[in-house]
């Protein structure tokens, strides 16, 4: 008897530390938000109008100095010029339409910092009337590795779920039933991956993992979790960036920044 009810104990305590070990793992907020406070760069207000507008119009005015500076780079290199039949041919040119189409590839680069903020600016563009993104408390996007990670910190209890789109409403209560314990309480929500980029949008890949707090899940897994279909999550991980006069072919991600290649009309 004694020794059934030590067994029946220890089960209980084991299960309590998996729940904690859970709970402590999911609620857990990233550094870059705990220790740089509310007064971070990293953490636009995305209810802010004015404020998504100023961070946009200053990228955008940095995106288009280092598309100039791109082309004047690529115009200084001047041709080799020969007489043929009486007129100056470009020796230079390349012979085949891809080597020419790769030719007028324009390439910029963009810091963490910059990619963060055309991240914040691109989700505000996409969903203006979203009340989900009006309660965050802080975005951020990291790089490493060529991996991607961006995310943002919420209080799902603060979330007016009577103002919500219906399919916000639903994401919003199955994450409640699924995670009671979120609510009440800052959390971090995001993505990590090696996106690319496929008809001028941030697409991520099948190795796609989504993290809550400091849990990490496949979308497979979340999918089960929530009784979403997949295809309809990763729809939602679909990003369409707002680069200006710049059209987007391609992107790497490397050390802490992002290599961008596109072309301007």
């Amino acid at each position: 008897m004694k020794k059934s009810l030590i067994a029946f104990l220890l089960l209980i305590l084991g299960s309590a530390s998996v729940g904690y070990y859970f709970w402590s793992q999911a609620t857990k907020l990233p550094d870059w938000y705990v220790s740089k406070g509310v007064s971070s760069d990293k953490l636009i207000n995305l209810s802010n109008e004015v404020e998504i507008q100023a961070v946009k119009t200053k990228l955008q005015e940095k995106i288009d100095t280092k598309i100039e500076n791109s082309i004047n780079a690529r115009q200084e290199v001047s041709p080799k010029l020969a007489r043929v039949d009486g007129y100056e041919v470009n020796t230079d040119a390349p012979k085949n339409p891809q080597v020419q189409e790769n030719s007028k590839t324009i390439q910029i680069d963009l810091s963490e910092k910059d990619f963060n903020e055309l991240v914040v600016s691109s989700v505000a563009e996409n969903t203006p009337n979203s009340k989900v993104l009006g309660t965050t408390k802080g975005f951020n996007t990291t790089i490493k590795d060529g991996n991607l990670e961006s995310g943002a910190v919420i209080n799902v209890s603060e979330i007016p779920k009577d103002r919500l789109e219906q399919r916000e409403k639903v994401f919003v209560e199955k994450i409640t039933k699924t995670f009671p314990f979120l609510e009440n309480q800052d959390v971090y929500i995001g993505i990590e991956g090696k996106p690319k980029v496929e008809n001028g949008q941030l697409k991520f890949e099948e190795d796609t993992r989504i993290k809550l707090g400091s849990l990490s899940l496949t979308i497979s897994e979340l999918s089960q979790k929530l009784g979403i279909p997949e295809d309809k999550i990763k729809e939602r991980l679909k990003l369409e960036l707002e680069l200006g006069q710049l059209k987007i072919s391609d992107i790497e991600f490397n050390d802490n920044n992002a290599l961008i290649k596109g072309s301007v009309n």
